[in-house]
């Protein structure tokens, strides 16, 4: 369960308690995923894709739409089972879905009966939690967010980005060990995008909790990430994996004006293999 210090923050970690890397949080063996289109066809989205990532780091998948992206973040979070290999979490084979696993999709998935509030709080709900712990630790989340004063609106009374918003927080609210996200900033304006980058990012610095993140966006993996993985067109393999190498603590707004910053994007639109800039599909 999340702990506060003083029900305003989530829980950080100590400066000698930082997270061991030499052990593997995540690990995509050799998978091949295959599905069977509308018309029949049989598809193959993923094959013979290995990913290893350490305890504690932040890691981005990118590559051309339909590559297979989210089916990985699927296969993690128990959703879907590969047609061949495996992945597991912490050693153990993922046969199912798991509370160590935090998975914010694309959509805000709000639950149209429930206030924000109470969206945010419903996975503590079902952990057990008192209501007034619950309740707490919501509207604290949704202020971290920006949503102070939004506590009692419904999904109907919220803007997109709004929503997504309440989605974060409620990720959050559950306190996993490691966090699925796909695709979570890109309803967002640019300025609200940058603000809640800048939070997430300054969370998981604090508590190095692992990260997985699908983004069309590559200044935002640039921006956010440790590595960056780069999947070839279907079906999805690795085309390469590149170490970005910028300083932590980072600061999400102004290291993008770094020189290196620039270097690395350059070569990340290299090895897709995309021509006159715009974000990937």
């Amino acid at each position: 369960m999340i702990g506060y210090r003083e029900a305003t923050d989530i829980r950080v970690k100590s400066a000698g308690d930082a997270p061991d890397r030499t052990r593997l949080s995540i690990k995509v063996d050799r998978v091949r995923h295959e599905y069977i289109s509308q018309n029949g066809e049989r598809v193959v989205a993923l094959d013979d894709v290995s990913i290893d990532v350490p305890n504690g780091q932040f890691v981005a998948i990118v590559g051309p739409s339909g590559c297979g992206k989210t089916s990985i973040l699927n296969m993690l979070a128990g959703l879907i089972v590969p047609t061949r290999g495996a992945v597991s979490i912490d050693g153990e084979i993922v046969t199912g879905t798991s509370r160590a696993v935090g998975y914010m999709f694309a959509r805000d998935g709000m639950l149209p009966w429930r206030t924000a509030q109470a969206n945010v709080a419903f996975g503590l709900e079902v952990r057990g939690a008192s209501k007034a712990e619950r309740l707490a630790q919501a509207d604290a989340l949704l202020e971290r967010v920006g949503l102070k004063g939004f506590e009692r609106a419904f999904r109907s009374q919220l803007s997109h980005g709004m929503r997504q918003r309440v989605a974060l927080a409620r990720t959050m609210a559950i306190d996993p060990k490691v966090f699925l996200l796909d695709e979570p900033f890109g309803a967002l304006d640019a300025q609200t995008r940058i603000v809640l980058q800048e939070e997430f990012v300054r969370l998981w610095e604090n508590t190095g909790k692992t990260v997985l993140l699908v983004t069309h966006d590559i200044s935002e993996a640039v921006a956010m990430a440790d590595r960056v993985i780069v999947l070839s067109p279907r079906p999805g393999r690795i085309k390469s994996d590149i170490a970005i190498d910028l300083p932590r603590p980072r600061d999400i707004e102004s290291v993008r004006f770094d020189e290196k910053f620039a270097r690395l994007a350059r070569r990340i639109w290299r090895d897709i293999g995309v021509r006159g800039g715009g974000d990937i599909a």
